[in-house]
């Protein structure tokens, strides 16, 4: 989320995927595309708050480095996303994977419930528009 708030859930069912090095190289670049489609709507640098709930990929994106190979390829295509975006990733926070809203999508279920709830907990905005959209 940005200050102004802005933000992006990215959830969607993952691949078929065997290790946790994959997930983890998953979840990084997932940062990128968010990095990407906000872009778009953004014209100024903004600081970028991340929260994920796989701790390698957040060690990961603290350190800009990781033991795997596959992780530092996806860690150098996020430094190349932020290069060229109008963000600088000014914090990464772990969340409790039962309280990801990206997470029931990533198992390939989704209940609009908790993506809710998360909406109406920030800017009175948001919470409008939650409320006048959604219900």
């Amino acid at each position: 989320m940005t200050p102004t708030g802005r933000f992006i859930i990215l959830g969607g069912k993952w691949p078929a995927v065997h290790t946790h090095r994959e997930i983890t190289r998953l979840e990084i670049e997932a940062v990128s595309e968010a990095l990407k489609v906000l872009k778009r709507d953004t014209r100024v640098v903004t600081n970028l708050h991340i929260h994920i709930d796989n701790t390698a990929a957040k060690a990961g994106i603290q350190r800009d480095y990781s033991p795997s190979f596959e992780v530092n390829s996806a860690l150098h295509r996020l430094a190349v996303a932020t290069k060229n975006s109008s963000f600088l990733i000014s914090d990464v926070s772990y969340v409790n994977t039962k309280l990801n809203p990206a997470d029931h999508p990533s198992r390939g279920r989704f209940d609009p419930a908790p993506i809710i709830a998360l909406l109406k907990t920030l800017h009175p905005d948001v919470c409008n528009f939650v409320n006048d959209r959604i219900g």
